[in-house]
C-alpha cells in the first residue's frame, strides 16, 4: 500500500514501546561510566570518585537490568514458544554489559570501604560501554543474519566504518591512557598486608562474586561472538544453541545465588564459621519450611493432568542427568534461601542503612525473577493438538472446542482464533490467540501468530495457534489397482483411469476412479483434469465427507497418478503449556526495579556531606550506620 505495510507483526505489543527506550537508557547512561573512568585518569584522582559514580551505576544497572526483563516479558507475551529466555545473541549484547556494570558496584563497595581495587573499577567502568559498542557492531554488522530472532537489516557501509571507527576511538584511546598511567594506580594501591585475612569477610564475598559475575560474563561474550567467529574464518555464521549455554553457565548459578545469601551476612572483619552458621540458622529453617509447602502444593495442589512424567530427567552440573522433579526443588531451596536471608537481614538492618536495604531488596528480585523462570520452565507442561470444526482436541485435561469462525478476517491484524476450554470441574473459559497473515515479497501468505495467556495466582495456561492446516497428509502416487495409507485410519484405492472425450481434445477429462476410506466408511471419489486448448488443464476435485481429493498429475504411460487430500475444514495445531507461579517472574522483576532505584536515590543523598581527600583514603570500618552491603544486581 501507499503508506507502507507498518511494523513487523511481531513487534506489535506494547512492551516493544516500553522496553526499547528503557533498556537504550540504560546504554546511554554507561556514557558516564565512561566519562568518569577517563576523567580519573586525565586528573591522575579517584578523590570523592567512587562515591560519586556509584549512584550512576546503580542506576544503569537497574534500567539494563529491568530492561532485559522486559525484553523477556515481550517474548513470552508476543513469540508464542513459552519462555522468557533463550540465550539469543542479540539478548547476550544487552546481557554482558548489564554483568560488567554489576561488577563494577561490587567493586566500588571495597574501594569505598577499603580504598582498594580502584584502578579495577576505573577499567570496568570504561570497558562496560566498550561492551555494548561490541554488542552494538555485532547487532549491526550482519553477522548474525538468520541466527536471532532480533536479526538486524545490515548496515550501511559507511556507517558501519563510522561504528567500527567509534568502537576503536574508545577502546584504543581508554587502552593507550590506561598503560599510562599504570604506574599511578600502582602507586595509590593500598599495601598488600592490609588485605583481610581469611575467607569468611566481605571482601572475600565481593571478590567470589565479581569473579562469578566475570565467569558469566566471558562465557556469554564468547557466545555472542561466535557468529563473527565463524565469518572471520570463512564459514557460515552459526549461534551458538540454547543448550550449550545452559550446561556450561549454570555451573555457575549455585555459587552466585549463594553469594547473595550469605554475602550481607559477612563483615568486613574475618569471622568464624560457627558465627555465620548461627546468623544464617533462622534463615535455613524457614527455607526448609517453604521447600515442604512447595513439595506439598506439587503432591496435593495441583491437578494430576499437570503432574511431571516419573521419568522426566535433565541435565545438572557436577552430576549429570537426574530427575527433574528433585532437581527443580533443589534449585528452588537454593532460590528460597536466598530470598529468606535477604529479607531477614533487611529486618535486621531496618532504618540504620537505607541505602543497603535497597541492595538487599534487589537482590530479593533478582532471586524471585529466577525461581519464577526456574519453576515456570522446569516444572512446565507441553501438549500438542490439533482441533477441528466439530472436531475438539484434548490438552492438559482440558476438552478444546472451535468456536464459530464465522465474521472472522484472516487477513487482519489482530484477528483471534477463539477455543472454549473445558475442564474435568466444570471450568469453561474462552481462549483466544491470534492468527493473521501477511505477504512476503514474493506474494506468499505467511502467518502471524501471538499468544493467549489465561493466567492464574498459581500458573499460567499459555496457548499458541499454528497457521492452518488443509492438507490431509502428504501426496500419494498409485498405479492402477494399488492401496496406499494417507495417514492412520485413511486410505486410497485407485481402480483405473478413465477417459471422457476424445484423446487430444478440448474438453476431455481424465478422470481416477478412487476409492476412500475414512473413519466414516468407504466413498468413491473421481477426482481429474479436463483438457483446456493450450493452456493448462482444469483440476476436478472429487468431494467425500470431511474431504476434498484432487489429482496433481498423472502420467500417461502407466495410468498412475498423484492424489493430494485435502481437509473441507481446515485444522488449527494448537501448543498447549501449563507454566506455574510464572507471576514470580514478573513480580521479581517489579521487585528489582523498586530496589535499584532505591539504592541508588540513597547513595545519591550521601553526595551532600562533602568528603576531603584525606576522609576518601581512609580505611573505614563496619557499623549499622556505614553498613555496606550488596547494592546492584547478582548474575543469575
Amino acid at each position: 500500500p501507499p503508506d507502507g505495510s507498518g511494523m513487523t507483526p511481531a513487534l506489535i505489543n506494547y512492551w516493544i514501546t516500553i522496553h526499547p527506550p528503557v533498556i537504550f537508557l540504560g546504554f546511554g547512561t554507561l556514557t558516564v561510566l565512561y566519562a568518569f573512568a577517563i576523567s580519573a585518569l586525565l586528573g591522575k584522582s579517584t578523590t570523592d570518585w567512587a562515591s560519586l559514580i556509584r549512584p550512576w551505576a546503580i542506576s544503569s544497572a537497574t534500567l539494563l537490568g529491568v530492561g532485559l526483563c522486559m525484553g523477556g516479558l515481550w517474548a513470552y507475551e508476543t513469540l508464542g514458544w513459552g519462555g522468557f529466555w533463550a540465550w539469543d545473541p542479540v539478548e547476550n549484547t544487552s546481557f554482558v554489559p548489564w554483568l560488567w556494570t554489576v561488577m563494577l558496584i561490587h567493586g566500588l563497595f571495597v574501594q569505598i570501604s577499603r580504598n582498594k581495587w580502584s584502578g579495577f573499577n576505573i577499567f570496568l567502568a570504561a570497558t562496560s560501554l566498550i561492551t555494548f559498542v561490541y554488542g552494538t557492531f555485532l547487532t549491526r554488522s550482519g553477522v548474525y543474519g538468520d541466527q536471532s530472532v532480533h536479526s538486524f537489516a545490515q548496515m550501511d557501509p559507511q556507517a558501519e566504518k563510522i561504528l567500527v571507527w567509534i568502537l576503536g576511538v574508545f577502546a584504543g584511546g581508554f587502552a593507550l591512557l590506561y598503560l599510562t598511567r599504570l604506574k599511578w594506580l600502582k602507586s595509590i594501591a593500598p599495601p598488600q598486608a592490609e588485605t583481610s585475612e581469611g575467607l569468611l569477610n566481605r571482601e572475600t564475598s565481593y571478590t567470589t562474586t565479581i569473579i562469578l559475575l566475570m565467569g558469566l560474563a566471558i562465557g556469554a561474550g564468547i557466545g555472542m561472538s561466535v557468529p563473527l567467529i565463524n565469518t572471520l574464518q570463512g564459514q557460515a555464521p552459526k549461534a551458538v544453541e540454547e543448550a550449550v549455554y545452559n550446561r556450561t553457565l549454570v555451573y555457575l548459578f549455585i555459587p552466585t545465588v549463594l553469594a547473595m545469601a550469605i554475602g550481607p551476612y559477612l563483615s568486613w572483619k574475618t569471622g568464624t564459621w560457627k558465627t555465620l552458621a548461627s546468623k544464617l540458622a533462622n534463615a535455613l529453617t524457614l527455607s526448609f519450611l517453604i521447600l515442604a509447602g512447595l513439595i506439598f502444593w506439587l503432591k496435593f495442589g495441583v491437578s494430576n493432568a499437570y503432574k511431571l512424567p516419573p521419568d522426566d530427567s535433565v541435565f545438572a552440573p557436577f552430576v549429570g542427568t537426574i530427575k527433574t522433579v528433585p532437581w527443580i526443588l533443589t534449585l528452588s531451596f537454593l532460590c528460597v534461601f536466598g530470598i529468606v536471608a535477604n529479607f531477614l537481614r533487611i529486618v535486621q538492618l531496618g532504618k540504620r542503612s537505607k541505602g543497603g536495604v535497597g541492595g538487599l531488596v534487589t537482590h530479593i528480585g533478582v532471586i524471585v525473577t529466577m525461581l519464577g523462570l526456574i519453576l515456570s520452565r522446569g516444572l512446565q507442561q507441553k501438549v500438542q493438538t490439533v482441533v477441528q470444526a466439530g472436531t475438539p482436541g484434548v490438552a492438559l485435561g482440558y476438552l478444546i472446542e472451535l468456536e464459530s469462525t464465522q465474521g472472522k478476517n484472516f487477513l487482519k491484524r489482530g484477528n483471534t482464533v477463539d477455543f472454549r476450554f473445558k475442564g474435568p470441574n466444570g471450568e469453561s473459559f474462552l481462549v483466544k490467540p491470534e492468527l493473521y497473515y501477511t505477504f512476503d515479497n514474493q506474494g506468499e501468505p505467511k502467518g502471524t501468530i501471538h499468544p493467549y495467556i489465561k493466567m492464574h495466582p498459581t500458573h499460567d495456561i499459555y496457548v499458541a495457534v499454528y497457521p492452518m492446516a488443509f492438507d490431509a497428509g502428504d501426496p500419494v502416487t498409485l498405479k492402477p489397482g494399488e492401496t496406499k495409507e494417507v495417514f492412520e485410519g485413511v486410505k486410497i484405492s485407485y481402480k483405473n483411469m478413465i477417459r471422457e472425450g476424445e484423446a487430444g481434445m478440448t474438453g476431455t477429462k481424465f478422470l481416477a476412479d478412487l476409492e476412500v476410506t475414512t473413519t466414516e466408511g468407504t466413498f468413491p471419489v473421481k477426482p481429474g483434469m479436463q483438457l483446456n486448448g493450450g493452456g493448462p488443464p482444469n483440476y476436478l476435485s472429487g468431494e467425500l465427507p470431511g474431504f476434498t481429493a484432487t489429482m496433481e498429475k498423472m502420467d500417461a504411460k502407466d495410468k498412475s497418478v498423484t492424489i493430494q487430500l485435502f481437509y473441507k475444514d481446515p485444522l488449527y495445531p494448537l501448543d498447549v503449556y501449563y507454566k506455574p507461579f510464572t507471576i514470580l517472574v514478573w513480580l521479581g522483576t517489579g521487585i528489582m526495579l523498586i530496589g535499584g532505584f532505591w539504592a541508588a536515590w540513597y547513595r545519591r543523598k550521601n553526595l551532600r556531606t562533602p568528603v576531603t581527600e584525606t576522609e576518601s583514603n581512609t580505611v573505614v570500618e563496619e557499623t549499622p550506620e556505614n553498613s555496606n552491603t550488596n547494592a546492584a544486581f547478582s548474575a543469575s
